[in-house]
């Protein structure tokens, strides 16, 4: 007669998904994570997963290797509503950015005041009497340092899309959003206002390919490139016709 093995031999080997599910909640050891990684490419070259499984699964190993820092819209790149202007001002600026949720601000980021939905607006345009602070959400804030598997656990348990990235002194640095998370392992979700070929890929040390549309006060604090700010141009496009 043929006995079970004992009990603390039994499932001593983790499956496929306990070693997915670790990479994604839990740093792996290095060489762990590499063997697991071969694996999976060997499965791809095998046939048993299709590229588009493989680059899923990959995103999902990568976020837990990157942190809020890594992959945030820099504060000079945030769309946001300064109640400190003219209603009529971000009412326009907001439509035109095509977001669903913006952070509220008097006057700049050390003052932040919520989360507004984009829905909301509709009642501003409907109403003369419309007080904004009346539909105001909590703003969420998270460390530069928090890692994206973690921050996306965040957003699922709070039921939350939007983040305010700070340093360590407090003062807001970025903002993230649970697309930008996705997007680490599904790839690139465009919508309809999306800006198309907006390139921006460093090709060498010192030589980088960049859409004309970037914003160079963006481009310096990414790449530290030291280009010349002023307030006549914000675009490369503008710099370029600042100098001919």
């Amino acid at each position: 007669m043929i006995s079970d093995p004992p009990s603390s031999q039994k499932g001593t080997e983790p499956s496929f998904l306990q070693r997915l599910t670790a990479s994604l909640f839990h740093e792996p050891a290095s060489d762990a994570h590499e063997q697991f990684v071969s694996a999976l490419r060997a499965a791809k070259t095998n046939g048993v997963l299709s590229d588009d499984a493989l680059f899923m699964i990959e995103g999902v190993l990568k976020i837990s290797e990157l942190s809020a820092s890594d992959i945030m819209v820099p504060r000079s790149q945030i769309k946001a509503i300064d109640i400190s202007e003219p209603q009529d001002q971000w009412l326009r600026e907001a439509n035109q950015s095509g977001h669903s949720r913006f952070p509220v601000i008097d006057g700049d980021f050390s003052d932040v005041k919520g989360l507004l939905h984009a829905k909301d607006l509709l009642t501003a345009l409907l109403h003369s009497d419309y007080r904004l602070e009346e539909h105001l959400r909590e703003a969420k804030f998270i460390p530069e340092t928090m890692p994206l598997n973690l921050l996306l656990k965040e957003f699922k348990r709070e039921h939350q899309h939007l983040a305010l990235v700070v340093d360590e002194f407090g003062e807001v640095t970025g903002l993230l959003t649970i697309e930008d998370v996705l997007e680490q392992i599904f790839g690139e979700i465009e919508d309809e206002h999306d800006i198309p070929d907006l390139t921006e890929k460093q090709v060498g040390p010192d030589e980088y390919v960049l859409s004309c549309r970037l914003e160079v006060k963006y481009l310096n604090e990414k790449y530290n490139l030291g280009i010349e700010e002023s307030k006549e141009y914000d675009t490369l496009a503008g710099l370029d016709r600042k100098s001919t």
